[in-house]
């Protein structure tokens, strides 16, 4: 089975092992399915994991070694499907 998680899974993951994100990448660390990424998700988890309102919730070694675990062991795509329509990406500064 293949699976593309959304970045804040892999946060909240991170944040608290013993949730179900936290559960869901134990899965993926055991073989029990395939994980899809792109180099713009690694990014977006290198830039936001250097927010200090993250960096108090998850260490930066921890950030990193996820970054490095997903270069090494999930499968990297390089081409993303185009979108028929514009797609609008919400951030949280469109809810302040």
């Amino acid at each position: 089975m293949r699976v593309i998680l959304d970045t804040n899974v892999l946060l909240s993951a991170l944040i608290r092992r013993d949730s179900v994100p936290g559960r869901v990448l134990e899965a993926w660390f055991d073989d029990r399915f395939v994980l899809i990424t792109h180099e713009l998700q690694l990014e977006e988890l290198r830039v936001v994991t250097r927010r200090q309102q993250i960096r108090a919730l998850i260490r930066p070694s921890e950030a990193g070694r996820l970054v490095n675990q997903l270069r090494a062991n999930a499968e990297l795509v390089t081409r993303l499907p185009t979108l028929a329509a514009p797609m609008i990406r919400l951030t949280t500064s469109c809810w302040r």
